[in-house]
């Protein structure tokens, strides 16, 4: 998915680089998918930016079927896992550019790979970026019992 920079939720989040949570979406005059929260029966709405090299990197969703007032504790529990998520990307970027460099003598092509590799990582927009973040989301919402 893409999403415009400023524009609903998401964008809102990467423009803000803050989390905003919606008590209920379905009520939300500033919600632009309030349809597909009534078809699936969301209500409650929180996004979390993570950021790598001080840059959005990738945004956390989590919506509730159940009407939840802020709570600050848990936003400050998924700031602190949004954190630790970034500074895994940015660890595992510095992990691999090491050994590219420990290797030594890598010809042309390898470090032709390993810079599309690192833009993949950057760029939001990227399939692989997607389904890193896709199935980190999916092992993080299991690990805190959240439903599906």
């Amino acid at each position: 998915m893409n999403f415009a920079y400023n524009v609903g939720l998401p964008g809102r989040t990467w423009h803000e680089r803050t989390p905003i949570w919606i008590p209920d979406v379905q009520s939300e005059q500033t919600f632009i998918r309030q349809d597909l929260a009534q078809k699936y029966n969301l209500h409650s709405g929180v996004t979390i930016p993570v950021l790598a090299f001080d840059h959005v990197d990738s945004i956390l969703f989590f919506f509730s079927h159940k009407v939840i007032p802020y709570q600050k504790d848990m936003i400050d529990l998924l700031l602190f896992l949004s954190q630790n998520i970034g500074l895994m990307i940015v660890k595992s970027m510095l992990e691999k550019e090491v050994l590219s460099f420990q290797k030594g003598n890598i010809e042309f092509d390898a470090n032709f790979s390993m810079i599309q590799k690192m833009f993949s990582y950057r760029d939001p927009y990227t399939v692989s970026h997607h389904h890193q973040v896709s199935d980190f989301a999916q092992k993080l919402a299991q690990a805190l019992h959240l439903s599906r």
